[in-house]
């Protein structure tokens, strides 16, 4: 599942969070201004639900084997929102699009050396 925008809601397993509970926004620091998008707190037992899971993910995993194999898939996702995900961090970091860019072909360098 590739998600390209914003859902407001966490991700949890091959699925979505409620969007109930408390609420906040993203902060835009070169304009002071909240950036539109409303995001949804996670409740309890939805983080108890995502840990389950991440332990289940994490014991399958370990003995996959194919850990290499996963750490590419990761940096070729990032690799193909980069047009999406470079502006959105500009605009909730305030960095120059040159240091995002960077900063992102620096982790998908790492996770291809790492694999």
């Amino acid at each position: 599942m590739t998600h390209t925008h914003l859902e407001g809601v966490s991700l949890i397993g091959n699925g979505l969070g409620a969007r109930e509970g408390k609420t906040f926004q993203a902060f835009d620091p070169a304009r002071g201004l909240a950036l539109p998008e409303i995001f949804h707190t996670a409740s309890e037992s939805e983080v108890s639900s995502a840990a389950i899971l991440a332990a289940s993910a994490s014991a399958s995993f370990g003995s996959t084997g194919d850990r290499a194999g996963f750490l590419r898939r990761i940096a070729d996702g990032l690799e193909a929102i980069r047009d999406v995900l470079v502006p959105r961090v500009m605009a909730e970091t305030a960095l120059p699009e040159g240091r995002v860019n960077g900063e992102l072909g620096r982790t998908c360098g790492q996770l291809h050396l790492f694999a």
